[in-house]
């Protein structure tokens, strides 16, 4: 397996490999219809961002605040400041003024990218109170400045720095590229602390879902579904790009079950909540069928549930009976139910953040969709543990084992502690939580409770 270059310079790698390939799409909702970013405009995208943010005065591994859905512009931004050594703060697109406030006197954030006009507003509001916030980039070319002198729209960046003349600069920045440069904080929920994330973290986890997830390839497709504010899908995207897995943005989260219908991905990583959804409106549907339809649909559960928990995730070969009797129901129902909603080429479809009932991943297994349930925080740059990626070896109402090289033990009053490459080296600014974080012996204290 080919080791993941630092994500500084993973854009460029990719560009040189597969030029004209599609690396990334976004949805134009006002075209409505799907715009394809190849790889060689991704990495000038990408240089161009450099240029500029370099011109702007941003300094290696400063804090650049990213508040926004899920766009290319910030995908671009994103790489852009790790080809510059600064650190990406995301924020979540719904957050307050009070939040954003916070973070970005935390952070102490001077520049912010605002996606839309919401974001735009509150950024208004914070840059009145802030005593660090200087200047607002516009992404969406709708966004009213308001008169704010403060304020650059993204496509004027990009415009000047096609002029610019610092490229030897850029080249500089990729050549002392550091695996130990901060990458990206990450704030919790409730008392809010910045996870620091490192590149170093970065690289150990494209390498451990390499080991784990390697059914993922350039060949498919996956749907950035969840906010890229949270760990879970940034660091799944960021694998996704590093095995050219095709990505493609979700804007909306309210229209995904459209979206996967219009992409009909290979991949999606989401929570159970989505999935939830699935299940009861094929319960509800069951119901509309006539006697003899429900009857012979919860014989063809009832068969896919013997022949993929019962066997395939063993690993033991179903009797002959059983293997035709699947092969029937598979082409007929299931097919028929994966279509509808829009997973027929499914093969991989990564899920945490909260539980899923036994009942619904039971069902999504016997029906044959590959729901890989994991656990992880920001604090392990995601994943710690979850399902065999093969749909093989996992057991339900766990959340699989632990990731390659990642250690997990049960402490007292059963919290889960973890040690790895993947934790992080702390929280930003906040010696004492650190300390509190981990024990003597360098584990770290996530608070959650488990079992092994």
């Amino acid at each position: 397996m080919e080791k993941c270059p630092h994500l500084g310079k993973l854009v460029f790698e990719q560009a040189k490999k597969y030029g004209e390939k599609i690396a990334l799409r976004y949805r134009n909702n006002e075209l409505k219809k799907w715009e394809s970013v190849s790889w060689n405009q991704f990495a000038e995208d990408v240089k161009l961002l450099a240029k500029a943010f370099l011109d702007l005065g941003i300094k290696k591994q400063e804090n650049v605040a990213m508040f926004s859905q899920n766009r290319y512009e910030l995908v671009a931004s994103d790489f852009a400041l790790q080809t510059i050594h600064g650190v990406a703060v995301p924020m979540y697109a719904t957050s307050s003024v009070d939040q954003v406030l916070y973070f970005v006197e935390d952070a102490e954030i001077k520049f912010l990218i605002a996606g839309d006009q919401l974001q735009y507003d509150v950024a208004m509001e914070v840059l009145k109170k802030s005593n660090h916030l200087k200047t607002i980039i516009a992404v969406s070319e709708n966004i009213d400045l308001r008169g704010n002198v403060d304020a650059i729209r993204y496509k004027c960046l990009m415009e000047k720095a096609k002029n610019l003349s610092n490229d030897d600069d850029v080249q500089e920045c990729l050549d002392t590229l550091s695996f130990d440069d901060l990458a990206t904080i990450i704030y919790t929920t409730g008392v809010s602390k910045g996870v620091m994330i490192t590149h170093s973290n970065y690289d150990e986890a494209m390498r451990i879902h390499d080991i784990r997830v390697d059914c993922v390839n350039e060949q498919d497709v996956s749907i950035a579904f969840l906010p890229l504010s949270h760990i879970f899908e940034r660091a799944w995207t960021y694998f996704c790009l590093h095995r050219a897995t095709r990505v493609d943005l979700n804007f909306d989260p309210k229209n995904i079950q459209e979206i996967v219908k219009e992409v009909r991905p290979t991949a999606m990583c989401s929570v159970p909540r989505f999935w939830e959804k699935v299940y009861t409106g094929v319960q509800e549907k069951i119901e509309t069928f006539p006697k003899i339809l429900q009857k012979f649909t919860h014989w063809a559960i009832k068969i896919g549930g013997e022949y993929n928990l019962n066997y395939v995730r063993n690993e033991k070969k179903a009797p002959l009976s059983l293997r035709i009797k699947y092969a029937f129901v598979d082409k007929t129902l299931f097919r028929t139910l994966k279509k509808v909603i829009g997973i027929e080429n499914g093969i991989l479809f990564p899920c945490a953040g909260a539980y899923l009932s036994d009942e619904v991943n039971s069902f999504l297994h016997s029906v044959g969709i590959n729901i890989c349930m994991g656990y992880g925080l920001s604090e392990t740059t995601a994943t710690v543990s979850c399902f065999n990626a093969y749909n093989k070896k996992y057991t339900i109402g766990t959340v699989g084992t632990p990731m390659p090289d990642v250690h997990v033990k049960i402490g007292e009053n059963n919290e889960i502690l973890v040690k790895g490459k993947t934790v992080t080296k702390g929280y930003y600014k906040k010696e004492k939580e650190t300390q509190e974080a981990f024990d003597d012996e360098g584990w770290f204290h996530t608070g959650d409770a488990g079992a092994i």
